[in-house]
């Protein structure tokens, strides 16, 4: 059983997950573990922490997947929150830029960049700030690579973003998922 909450702690309940989009059985228990979660807990949204679609990601916005291992998946009125999503390697087999695209033709998917950021008040004083990493252009790269700029034009800018972003926010909780 689960314990009632303090409610006088104040929360951002959300649900993190990762490696989902293969439409069978397995995402389709995962879905129902988390429609359980999420009314039980009331979730704010849900981080979707790339692999979001396997085993070669989408080939644009209207690829048939989008209703099968998104829409149809994830059907619960408790699930009906925003899913803050993220690239993973195996988005990049076809068309990585369909899923920023798709944030066009919903209000659930979020990516409305390959890295961005998002903000939620977790009460009048206190918010939480999320920044949402594209890691794939940094993924084969060693720490030798990064130090000397190898592939800099593809990792070096949003490095530089998230530095900004970083310096520049006030949220007392800083979460960064890649």
């Amino acid at each position: 059983s689960v314990p009632p909450k303090d409610s006088s702690r104040k929360y951002v309940e959300f649900i993190a997950i990762g490696d989902a989009g293969t439409g069978a059985f397995g995402q389709r228990l995962t879905a129902e573990a988390m429609r359980k979660k999420a009314a039980h807990d009331s979730i704010s949204f849900v981080l979707y922490l790339g692999d979001n679609f396997y085993e070669f990601g989408v080939r644009s916005a209207d690829d048939p997947q989008w209703q099968e291992k998104f829409e149809l998946m994830y059907t619960s009125p408790s699930l009906n929150v925003p899913f803050y999503a993220v690239l993973g390697n195996h988005d990049y087999r076809q068309n990585p830029q369909a899923q920023v695209e798709y944030s066009r033709k919903t209000t659930r998917w979020n990516m409305p960049d390959r890295f961005y950021t998002f903000i939620r008040d977790i009460d009048a004083s206190t918010s939480a700030q999320f920044f949402c990493l594209d890691t794939q252009p940094m993924a084969y790269l060693s720490s030798n690579d990064l130090s000397t700029g190898k592939d800099s034009a593809k990792y070096t800018p949003q490095l530089r973003w998230i530095e900004k972003k970083l310096s520049e926010s006030s949220a007392r909780w800083k979460i960064v998922l890649g």
